[in-house]
């Protein structure tokens, strides 16, 4: 509920920022130049996510491999005779 009228608050926000700044050159050019920043960082944090992401499915595929291993070690060692 709170996200929500946060997003809406920023909306207004936005809005009315851009309704000011459509008359005023300099702060379209600044309103521009921000929003160009903001494209180029959620780029950024796009790409982090993806070596991330599969940074952790490796270490994951590794766990279940090992996790395996280890299973089929103690289902081998349960098998043999103790003598």
């Amino acid at each position: 509920m709170k996200t929500r009228l946060l997003f809406f608050i920023g909306g207004v926000v936005a809005a009315t920022f851009a309704r000011l700044a459509s008359g005023c050159p300099k702060a379209r050019e600044m309103a521009v130049k921000g929003l160009a920043k903001g494209m180029r960082a959620t780029e950024k944090a796009k790409e982090q996510f993806s070596k991330i992401k599969v940074e952790a499915e490796g270490i994951c595929k590794e766990a279940q491999e090992k996790a395996h291993h280890c299973d089929a070690k103690s289902c081998e060692m349960k098998q043999q005779p103790q003598h």
